[in-house]
């Protein structure tokens, strides 16, 4: 398992407490456009989340198992200060950036 930065969508398959180590820092700014979660393996799981001052971006209504959640943030994006996973029971998330 491992995060991958270096692409649009950014992968997610790791949740974490701290900031996760973008390319230009923890604090690093994102223009996030659409976050989706896909493929929860299991009914009730969850995912959050939030931006490195750990305001909540996103908590996904837990998961029916197989089934992809997202959330828009409209065609401009929204910006948002680095980027913590506290929560990510099962599947992969992927950020889409402006």
């Amino acid at each position: 398992m491992a995060d991958n930065f270096a692409v649009n969508p950014i992968k997610i398959d790791t949740a974490s407490a701290t900031a996760k180590s973008l390319p230009n820092g923890t604090g690093m700014m994102l223009c996030i456009q659409k976050i989706v979660w896909e493929n929860p393996t299991t009914d009730g799981h969850n995912c959050t989340v939030q931006d490195s001052n750990s305001t909540q971006i996103t908590k996904f209504d837990p998961a029916v198992a197989t089934f992809n959640q997202s959330f828009d943030l409209g065609h401009k994006g929204k910006w948002y200060q680095g980027l913590i996973v506290p929560t990510l029971d099962s599947g992969n998330l992927y950020i889409y950036l402006a």
